[in-house]
């Protein structure tokens, strides 16, 4: 689905993306991010994390079917990594009718349904690629074995997250390999934590309400908890760590941003973030050297490109700063910015004619 000129609306909680990534992953597909409820003619994205939440409870089919009552169109967490770039598009060889496939796979629409919402299945214009008949089977197979669908589908949308991965399905869990490590999977996790949702993904839901509600220590302290459950989820980190910097906690904060930099080296907002906190105990080099990687991570990151060009310009240092003011013009100024990259290549200019 085309983003370009559309306002987009997460309207649950992403699992693999944190919301900052995802409006700056939607401005670089020219669309623009909002908040609230959605209108005619938008795109609403169902959060994995959130989605799953609903399917729980059994709310999820009637949240897709509201939505859709009012012609807003609807993508999976997942088409929106496609959209914007963050997975290779998908070109199926063969393509078959939706009732073709609930008939070969053996499930039923409802659950089809599920599956698309989270993202485990990507059905284009409603047809499905026919590889993933097998994969249909598949998970027929284990939901009639007695895994709860909530845990299947989280399995299989993670398992399209990272090529080469694939479901592995013990005696009462469902876990997923990439290449060698094992990812643990929340669906029906029971925490056996006190005065909490005995439910990760339920632990997760109150922390981004009570993130929205600006209660930073009941945040803190639920995405304490969901670290604990699963600690290697990078997104999680990386968001404890921007409560803990929000409550003056920068090395606590840190670390967990370090930890998320490891666990995904892709995500370019957990060494920037690396940078603030660097900056913040007067580490010249520690936060030049984050930026840099932030730039590593996601050449198009403008914020890191601009702090980075900051660092420079106020060290004197003006022969790196050229090839990031490049690199903005490619992407696009931004006219919050227009007005310090104007001064820097003044500057550049004045001091390649010394």
């Amino acid at each position: 689905m085309e983003l370009s000129g559309k306002t987009v609306f997460f309207v649950s909680r992403p699992s693999f993306v944190s919301r900052q990534r995802a409006a700056r992953l939607a401005a670089r597909a020219r669309a623009k991010m909002a908040a609230g409820k959605p209108g005619a003619g938008s795109i609403a994205v169902h959060g994995l994390g959130g989605a799953l939440g609903r399917l729980a409870k059994g709310t999820l089919l009637a949240e897709w079917d509201r939505l859709a009552r009012r012609r807003i169109h609807q993508m999976s967490e997942i088409g929106f990594l496609r959209a914007v770039g963050l997975m290779p598009t998908s070109v199926p060889v063969q393509l078959i009718a939706a009732a073709n496939f609930a008939a070969l796979s053996g499930l039923d629409d409802a659950t089809v349904q599920s599956l698309v919402i989270t993202g485990a299945l990507e059905p284009e214009d409603g047809q499905f690629p026919f590889r993933d008949v097998r994969l249909g089977r598949e998970v027929a197979r284990l939901l009639v074995i007695g895994y709860p669908l909530v845990g299947v589908a989280e399995a299989v949308a993670l398992m399209r997250r990272h090529e080469g991965a694939e479901i592995s399905a013990g005696e009462d869990e469902i876990a997923v390999r990439v290449r060698e490590a094992r990812i643990e999977l929340s669906g029906q996790t029971l925490l056996p934590f006190d005065d909490v949702p005995a439910d990760l993904n339920a632990v997760l839901d109150r922390a981004e309400a009570a993130a929205e509600e600006g209660d930073a220590a009941a945040t803190w302290r639920l995405l304490e908890i969901a670290v604990m459950a699963r600690p290697r989820d990078a997104v999680i980190r990386y968001n404890l760590g921007c409560v803990l910097t929000n409550l003056s906690r920068p090395d606590e904060a840190e670390t967990h941003f370090r930890i998320a930099a490891s666990l995904d080296p892709s995500l370019a907002e957990a060494h920037f973030n690396i940078a603030h906190v660097r900056r913040l105990k007067n580490d010249a080099a520690g936060e030049r050297d984050a930026l840099e990687q932030a730039v590593r991570a996601d050449p198009e990151y403008l914020d890191a490109l601009i702090a980075l060009a900051r660092w420079h310009i106020a060290r004197d240092e003006f022969a790196p700063v050229r090839p990031l003011l490049e690199q903005i013009d490619k992407i696009g100024i931004p006219e919050s910015q227009a007005d310090f990259v104007h001064r820097a290549k003044l500057l550049c200019d004045l001091a390649e004619r010394r």
